[in-house]
């Protein structure tokens, strides 16, 4: 019986040791097919369990310099909310008359609300963005801006013995902005590039209101669908630390569409937030 025993216990040591073999055998197989680059079907199944890869090849570029450089993935950048800029605008070239000066006229526009950046190195960068623009030229003096029924935009004194407020153009264009960004260490970036600008096809955002006071009682004209030129180029330059910096901006064309209204570019220098 207690041999019986004795090779009942012998057969079973055998077998664990025979399984035990199998499972050390099994998973080094697993391991040597799970991690051979050369089968793609295991590499991707290793990385994406499932089988399933929606990567982008084309985000997938990696670009360093050097031993200490860190490398990354894609160059390329999705970034939204942008910056906004709030300055003071005057005219150039302006008519006589016209005296919307830069203490008064004043400049919003919301860049970048989308843009695809690409970025070269770890300093220089390009971005293509979409934002939007609000102007306000303004005037205080005598003269008013005046549309008459087929669009034509004069300038006019108010009514005899009226006191002014103001004069106003406004103007609501759409905006694409081609930046390059050299960008320091410690914040510290500058930034520049032309800007191309779309008026807006609603109406009531390009107006003019005029505010005055005549006889006791207060008047306020406004009028609506003023003729700004449909399509300009601006060009752009701004210094950031960080989240805020100065920047200007150059009108170089025509505001005003000239087949109805007087001729002028504008200048604007201000204050950025953001990015």
């Amino acid at each position: 019986m207690l041999r019986a025993a004795l090779c009942t216990l012998l057969m079973m040591a055998q077998l664990s040791a025979t399984m035990a073999q199998k499972i050390t055998v099994t998973k080094k197989t697993t391991i040597e097919i799970n991690t051979e680059k050369g089968d793609s079907a295991n590499y991707v199944e290793e990385r994406h369990p499932g089988g399933f890869d929606f990567s982008l090849g084309f985000l997938q570029t990696k670009f360093g310099k050097g031993e200490g450089d860190t490398e990354r993935h894609s160059p390329y950048t999705l970034e939204v909310l942008g910056s906004v800029g709030v300055g003071f605008t005057t005219t150039l070239g302006r008519p006589t008359g016209m005296s919307t000066n830069m203490g008064q006229s004043i400049e919003v526009d919301w860049s970048n609300v989308v843009a695809l950046g690409y970025e070269f190195n770890r300093h220089n960068k390009m971005t293509l963005g979409f934002g939007m623009m609000w102007r306000n030229w303004r005037m205080t003096d005598r003269n008013q801006f005046v549309q008459s029924a087929n669009g034509q935009i004069t300038l006019q004194p108010y009514p005899a013995d009226a006191n002014p407020r103001f004069s106003r153009l406004h103007s609501f264009m759409l905006t694409m902005p081609l930046t390059y960004i050299y960008k320091w260490k410690h914040g510290w970036r500058v930034a520049v590039g032309p800007e191309l600008c779309f008026k807006s096809p609603k109406d009531k955002y390009n107006t003019i209101k005029t505010r005055y006071e005549l006889d006791g009682e207060k008047y306020k004209d406004i009028t609506k669908g003023v003729h700004f030129s449909p399509v300009t180029v601006n060009l752009t330059a701004s210094a950031m630390y960080k989240y805020v910096g100065i920047y200007a901006r150059y009108s170089p064309m025509n505001v005003l569409d000239t087949d109805f209204g007087p001729s002028f570019q504008s200048f604007t220098v201000g204050l950025r937030f953001g990015w």
